[in-house]
């Protein structure tokens, strides 16, 4: 993507936006309510753990396998409920040049096969930090939640963060210099709350 330039009218400044290729893991700069962890295929972990294997994950849930299977994963969706976790089952769901991380899974087929991590938090974390109910909408709430938090990591792992560079119109110094919009949607990623686009004119794009 080039870097492109805006003419903020309201603030009289000239905007420039383009990819910010030096930005953190969200999982680092911002406070998730999740923990993020991520095994199979020598994926990176979003999340440090010292768990080497799913398997190890399993055994902290009272499940002892040599190689997981289809009642092993639910078995560990049960045992951390008893334990007083909400967990979703994190998939690969790559499929052409994005890679993607996903709680839902595509293909039923391919449960196990693309099953790559979880993702999770205690019961006691989220009612504390949040204003959810614990009832039957609390799971709920947490999968919107979370999937929130996996999309700002794709976001991240497939160069998807921006950065903002604001100057004066009068003499072109520099007056902000604003990294880490994760997404590459003005509108979304926070932008829009630092100019103002609906009284701005693009005035140019350049590598």
């Amino acid at each position: 993507m080039k870097n492109e330039y805006y003419k903020d009218n309201t603030n009289n400044v000239i905007a420039e936006i383009g990819i910010d290729e030096f930005a953190e893991s969200p999982r680092i700069m911002m406070d998730s309510l999740s923990t993020f962890y991520t095994w199979e295929y020598d994926h990176y972990s979003p999340d440090k753990n010292n768990y080497k294997y799913f398997e190890d994950f399993l055994a902290k849930f009272d499940i002892d396998c040599y190689e997981y299977e289809h009642e092993d994963i639910k078995k560990l969706l049960e045992n951390a409920e008893k334990a007083g976790f909400i967990l979703f089952l994190v998939y690969d769901n790559t499929y052409g040049y994005r890679q993607e991380y996903s709680i839902d899974i595509f293909n039923e087929d391919e449960l196990t096969e693309r099953l790559v991590g979880v993702i999770f938090a205690s019961k006691e974390k989220v009612l504390n930090e949040t204003y959810w109910k614990d009832d039957d909408n609390l799971r709920k709430h947490m999968k919107d939640y979370f999937k929130g938090e996996i999309e700002e990591y794709n976001q991240w792992i497939n160069c998807e963060t921006m950065f903002l560079n604001t100057y004066s119109l009068d003499n072109g110094a520099m007056i902000n210099n604003i990294c880490g919009f994760y997404g590459t949607d003005f509108m979304y990623n926070g932008i829009a709350e630092e100019i103002d686009l609906g009284n701005s004119d693009k005035i140019g794009e350049f590598n």
